[in-house]
């Protein structure tokens, strides 16, 4: 009850509030309320965005490679067309929050999402916030937030894209997109089809003479299509509806020195979304409803099939509004059930979660001082949750340069697998809950120069100690394992990110680098002769670096991206390891200006490297892709951003 007081008289506390750079504003009468939650009141945080030339230039990948390419995020995969999981700051898939137009699409069953089952081409902005964000998004955004959001199509007329593309390994992807506005409607319908047999070519390393072999039973198959409508019957109220449907099927080969054929597994999704506001005379009024559908069917030659089904309903309300000059406030509330059924369960699963939370941010000076204070509570049946408050700062030191700071506790409930799958789950397991921090600098110089265009440049130091971290381990004088709270780990490190934009007559230079350090160590042993203790944790990289690189004159443009993943570590006692690798790919692309017309080639992995990400599951050698797209427009509508 203290909490829920203390939550409801932050308004009255608080002379302080949040800072970011100056963002998109809605005018109401006397009253500047923005309408993007995450860029509002995450000022102390990095968060980076990714741009349209990248997202333009990954259109016909999933985004998995966009985010390891641009975003410096160490990605767990198990090879093309299989599992792709983040890693963010040492933390595990499940404490990275993906956030799709405002919802959490992790699945409830086992707390992640596969990122490999996520098309480009279904995203028009996609932004990483760095670092704990659980008083404004949560559970589970304990490492960071990723946002994926679609933008509103306005105007009269139609536009029309469509696209193929195909690589040597034997996939095949064709993309079309329709969008048209009448009047106070637009909609815009998105479709797309992958057949992919991943046929490719790597080197075995588990025989002496390390012969070069292709790859069997990796075959996939994606259909998906996206719908979204957007009315605004007056000039105050908007309401956006949209419906994502996705069925994926795949067969998942062996790992190396396995002897067994490897499995199929068939993902089948279904997203539906609402959301309507009201631009009143003092704020905006935001309401949010989801409904979503999981299924997962999975088996393998040595178990029978396994079927699983999660339905999530979600609806949320917020208010956000100017109470004073300079201070922005966003109460709301926030509800989701979730069902689900799966044949090692013991029955149907059935959850209730509710959460309060208030979010205040105070301009203290207008583009320079800015201050926030967040705070969430979350109830759910039969775990006790932690109050989750975030206080941050941003401040400008010199014109260009910003000083970020920000710190607040975090946590991660734990997932339905873990507590009631049979055998091993767990119905006691607490959630795991930890403080972090952050304090970065940023510096953006833009000149008028016709050399030069912008440069920006982020620093970030980072720390965070999570309690009760979950640990699946082998339950004594038993064939089976459990999950426990058995861990505590400390992570700190540093983030690195510098881009910028030269131009020479009809010459243009695009250039990025991205550093992450990340320790992550266990700080308790589980167990009286554990050798875990004060060792990285397994897939964790100490180091990742990347260089991206763009030029474009006139019609032409050539794009590299360099990367290096350090050593990750197998094994908890770091005894046993898997090398650091390079990786390059190069494309290259051309689109006349008179033609809605572009085409490009690419090669990947050029130096042709022998590499694992996950042990076992090699990764390609050198392969090609090409492709080629055409649009259309007529009377082209106008884009601008949705809340």
């Amino acid at each position: 009850m203290f909490r829920i007081l203390l939550l409801c008289m932050l308004p009255l506390q608080a002379l302080a509030g949040t800072i970011d750079e100056p963002d998109t504003l809605i005018t109401l009468d006397e009253v500047q309320v923005s309408t993007s939650r995450h860029q509002v009141f995450d000022a102390g945080h990095q968060l980076i965005k990714i741009g349209s030339q990248a997202l333009n230039a990954h259109r016909h990948l999933s985004v998995d490679h966009l985010l390891s390419r641009h975003a410096g995020i160490f990605i767990k995969s198990y090879g093309p067309g299989n599992l792709s999981a983040t890693s963010l700051r040492g933390g595990t898939a499940a404490q990275t929050a993906l956030v799709w137009n405002g919802f959490h699409i992790q699945n409830p069953m086992h707390g992640q999402t596969d990122l490999s089952l996520i098309p480009v081409f279904f995203t028009d902005r996609v932004s990483v916030q760095y670092g704990g964000g659980s008083a404004l998004w949560g559970s589970g955004s304990m490492g960071g937030v990723i946002h994926f959001q679609n933008e509103r199509v306005s105007g009269q007329g139609v536009h029309t894209s469509f696209g193929l593309s195909g690589s040597n390994t034997g996939e095949f992807m064709q993309q079309l997109a329709v969008g048209a506005g009448i009047g106070r409607l637009s909609t815009r319908l998105r479709v797309f089809n992958l057949e992919a047999e991943n046929r490719y070519q790597f080197i075995h390393s588990g025989f002496a003479h390390q012969p070069v072999m292709k790859q069997k039973h990796a075959g996939t198959r994606q259909q998906g299509i996206l719908h979204e409508i957007h009315y605004q019957p007056h000039q105050k109220h908007h309401i956006d509806l949209r419906w994502w449907w996705q069925d994926n099927a795949r067969h998942i080969p062996p790992a190396m020195m396995q002897t067994h054929q490897g499995g199929y597994q068939e993902d089948a999704s279904l997203r539906v979304t609402g959301h309507w506001s009201y631009a009143g005379k003092h704020g905006v009024m935001n309401w949010r409803g989801a409904y979503f559908n999981e299924e997962v069917s999975y088996a393998d030659s040595l178990t029978p099939e396994s079927n699983s089904t999660a339905e999530t309903l979600s609806q949320e309300a917020e208010y956000m509004f100017s109470p004073a000059p300079g201070f922005t406030g966003n109460p709301g509330i926030h509800f989701q059930r979730v069902r689900a059924w799966s044949d090692e369960y013991s029955g149907r699963r059935e959850e209730f979660t509710y959460a309060v939370f208030m979010a205040l941010k105070w301009d203290m000076i207008p583009g320079a001082t800015q201050f926030h204070v967040n705070a969430r509570q979350e109830f759910a049946s039969g775990q006790a949750l932690p109050f989750a408050p975030s206080v941050g700062m941003s401040l400008k030191m010199v014109s260009g340069m910003y000083l970020k700071i920000n710190a607040g506790k975090n946590y991660r409930i734990p997932s339905l697998n873990d507590r009631y799958w049979v055998p091993g789950g767990n119905p006691d397991l607490k959630p795991e809950k930890g403080w972090s921090q952050d304090i970065g600098i940023n510096f953006l110089r833009n000149s008028s120069v016709n050399t030069l265009n912008h440069v920006r440049f982020s620093l970030t130091g980072f720390h965070r100690k999570i309690d009760d971290w979950i640990m699946w381990v082998p339950v004594q004088g038993s064939m089976h394992w459990s999950p426990e709270n058995i861990m505590q780990v400390r992570s700190y490190g540093t983030e690195a990110r510098l881009q910028g934009q030269l131009e020479k007559g009809q010459a243009v230079l695009n250039w990025q680098m991205l550093w992450d350090h990340t320790k992550a160590v266990n700080t308790v042993a589980k167990s009286p002769n554990d050798a875990s203790r004060g060792k990285q944790l397994i897939y964790v990289p100490e180091n990742q670096m990347g260089i991206n690189l763009n030029v474009q004159f006139r019609h032409l443009g050539i794009s590299v991206n360099q990367s290096y993943t350090g050593r990750r570590y197998t094994t908890t006692d770091n005894s046993q390891w898997l090398g650091s690798f390079h990786h390059t790919d190069v494309s290259c692309f051309w689109k006349p200006a008179s033609y809605s017309f572009h085409a490009f080639v690419s090669a990947h992995n050029v130096f042709n490297q022998a590499y694992q990400v996950m042990s076992g599951r090699p990764m390609p050698l050198r392969h090609f892709r090409a492709g080629a797209g055409y649009s259309f427009t007529l009377n082209s509508p106008k884009q601008h951003q949705s809340p």
